[in-house]
């Protein structure tokens, strides 16, 4: 059986686990990352097969802009928290 880590050791380990994702700082300290704009032409080119597509192709673009929309807002209410953190 392994004991229980102290307070410090937690920290360290907390404090660790985000160092794993230095990408994601990379992402949220530049103002146009380029995964967003990757992410911003493909959103694009999705309305543009919303409105000219086949019925099948509508359909599927509609919900993949649907859940693109969802990455957009999530995106932006983490880099809104991000910079509050990073503020104070």
């Amino acid at each position: 059986m392994t004991p229980e880590p102290s307070t410090t050791q937690q920290n360290q380990l907390e404090d660790s686990e985000w160092r794993r994702f230095p990408a994601h700082e990379q992402l949220f300290a530049a103002e146009n990352p380029p995964v967003l704009e990757v992410m911003q032409r493909n959103f694009r080119r999705l309305e543009i097969i919303a409105r000219e597509g086949t019925a099948a192709e509508q359909t599927r673009a509609r919900t993949v802009l649907t859940a693109y929309t969802h990455v957009f807002d999530l995106l932006r209410s983490i880099r809104e928290l991000h910079s509050r953190v990073v503020a104070t």
